[in-house]
C-alpha cells in the first residue's frame, strides 16, 4: 500500500470519529434538553447512558493514538510522549465538555424555532 493511500484511510478514520463525536454531543445535548424540559428520569438515564458510552469511545480511541505515536516514538517515558499523554487528556476533556458548551445555543435555537 501506498504512503498516500494509508494516509487517505488515516484521515477517512479521523473525519468519521469528528462526525461520529459531534452527532453524540448534539444528540447529549437535545437528550439534555429534554430531561430539563419535561423532568423526566428516564431521559437522564438516557443522557448517561450514552454520555458514558461517549466517554468510553473517547478513551478508546486515544489509547489507540497513544499506542500508534508510541510505537513510532519508539522511546518510553519521553518528554514527547508525556506531552502527547497531557495534549490527549485536554483534548478529552474538552470533548466531554463539548455538550454542555453546545445546550444552551439548540436551547436557543429551539426557542427560537418554536416561537417562545
Amino acid at each position: 500500500m501506498s504512503f498516500f493511500r494509508q494516509w487517505l484511510d488515516r484521515q477517512k478514520e479521523f473525519l468519521d470519529f469528528a462526525k461520529t463525536l459531534i452527532e453524540c454531543s448534539i444528540l447529549l445535548a437535545l437528550l439534555q434538553i429534554a430531561a430539563t424540559k419535561f423532568h423526566s428520569g428516564l431521559i437522564w438515564v438516557l443522557w448517561l447512558l450514552l454520555y458514558l458510552a461517549l466517554f468510553g469511545y473517547l478513551t478508546a480511541y486515544f489509547r489507540f493514538l497513544g499506542m500508534l505515536f508510541a510505537e513510532r516514538m519508539g522511546d518510553r517515558g519521553s518528554p514527547r510522549r508525556t506531552l502527547l499523554r497531557m495534549v490527549g487528556l485536554a483534548a478529552l476533556l474538552f470533548n466531554m465538555a463539548l455538550p454542555w458548551l453546545i445546550t444552551p445555543i439548540l436551547e436557543q435555537m429551539i426557542n427560537a424555532g418554536l416561537g417562545s
